[in-house]
């Protein structure tokens, strides 16, 4: 009976020793890799983007927050300073839109006395704007043997999205101020998604890398960068492209995606931006409230007959049967003809506005003017539209006729379309 005690004995230890050996290859976690550093290269304190801050600061010049973040350590002149006798401040880099940072790294410059002059113990937080508050994502302590040019990495886990974070110091190490040579964050790159855009003269085409265990997207967009963004759709785990076909061909819209995963919303994507639209598609006909103009298909005005005239907003500006339009309020509408057969469709915008005073250049019919971009050398560049010819019309070379009584708008965009400027035009038959 003891003999048979033992040899259970050895070979339940022979199983265990063999699991020993086989747990740590199963159960070992996968290395989190991160992105390289998402704080663009600073030349000031809101260049080229986000906003750099900081509680104290040495100088304006010399020690300004952004120095922090300027990808350089070269001399302790160009690096962030609190003010004499402030050994607790902090230092905060805000985003232009949402990022999930999950790492951080401090150095000091080359001339500072490093041992002394970093940070010991901080907490670096992130702002909650649902809470209004601060939220301390990692904890130091006790942090030493700084030396010059030497950099720390500090990691923790977040899967939530901030546009501000700092690093909140309330002790260094011996030195009567703080100075950071260059401070750095980080994603982990299984909390990224790459976001990239397409824009034709009538959608815009988003896709975007997929996010493992992802449960949706949603799609958010703004008409200002950085936000706020408003979700304009939500596409499921499978679905990693969206158009957006409900745009505006006189805005410029930016675009971020985000993820939800166990019902949270957690991370979001780098920001894209639709790309300018062909000027022909900026281009609206603008009429003054109670204004009334004909628009035609062909020079014979009995071809409009043949067609059917709609307004997508008749509270905006009505059409008759024979294609004359009549302004009622401001905003916008879109006039569509359609032949019987329905072979043949077209649209024109329309912007209706309400012009008590709006400064324009006044012509008589006959006279004339030019315009020009910048200096006359950029004129022959730049393409030039008239809104409406029958007004007044443009050459090439930005020269300017007036010929029919009205208001309109000459625009000039440039070699690759996109808008320099924009200038109304009115003209009237008597002085």
């Amino acid at each position: 009976m003891k003999l048979q005690k033992s040899v259970l004995k050895i070979l339940m230890f022979t199983l265990l020793l063999s699991f020993a050996f086989i747990m740590p290859k199963d159960v070992q976690a996968a290395e989190v890799q991160y992105t390289g550093n998402v704080i663009p290269k600073m030349t000031s304190n809101t260049n080229p983007s986000g906003k750099a801050s900081a509680s104290s600061l040495s100088s304006t010049t010399d020690f300004a927050p952004y120095l922090a973040f300027d990808r350089t350590t070269t001399v302790r002149a160009y690096a962030w300073s609190t003010a004499n006798n402030v050994t607790s401040a902090w230092l905060e880099y805000e985003f232009p839109s949402l990022k999930s940072i999950t790492k951080y790294t401090l150095t000091a410059t080359r001339n500072a006395n490093a041992s002394t002059e970093m940070p010991k113990d901080w907490t670096f937080e992130a702002y909650d704007e649902g809470t209004k508050s601060w939220i301390i994502l990692d904890t130091q302590k006790e942090v030493k043997d700084w030396q010059n040019e030497v950099k720390k990495e500090f990691t923790f886990k977040n899967n939530n999205l901030y546009k501000r974070y700092r690093i909140n110091i309330t002790a260094n190490n011996g030195a009567s101020t703080i100075i950071i040579g260059l401070m750095e964050m980080m994603e982990s790159i299984t909390n990224s998604i790459t976001l990239t855009s397409v824009t034709d003269n009538q959608n815009v085409a988003l896709s975007w890398t997929p996010f493992t265990n992802a449960e949706k997207y949603n799609i958010k967009r703004s008409t200002t960068s950085g936000g706020p963004y408003e979700t304009i759709a939500t596409v499921t785990s499978s679905s990693i492209t969206y158009t957006d076909k409900d745009i505006s061909s006189d805005i410029t819209y930016y675009y971020v995606v985000s993820v939800v995963v166990n019902g949270e919303e957690k991370l979001s994507s780098n920001e894209v931006t639709s790309a300018p639209l062909k000027a022909n598609n900026i281009l609206k006909l603008v009429l003054e409230k109670n204004e009334v103009k004909q628009l035609s298909v062909s020079e014979d005005l009995e071809d409009n007959t043949e067609l059917t005239w709609t307004s997508s907003d008749a509270t905006v500006a009505t059409v008759d049967a024979n294609g004359k339009v009549k302004a009622l309020k401001p905003g916008d509408t879109v006039i569509t003809c359609t032949s019987e057969d329905g072979e043949y469709t077209d649209t024109i915008k329309v912007l209706v506005v309400v012009l008590d005073y709006q400064l324009a250049v006044d012509l008589l019919i006959g006279e004339k003017c030019r315009l020009t971009v910048d200096d006359a050398k950029d004129t022959a560049k730049a393409t030039w539209v008239v809104n409406d010819p029958t007004i007044a019309t443009v050459t090439s070379k930005g020269k300017v006729t007036a010929v029919g009584e009205g208001l309109t708008f000459i625009t000039a965009t440039d070699e690759d379309g996109k808008e320099i400027g924009k200038i109304f035009i009115r003209v009237r038959i008597t002085e």
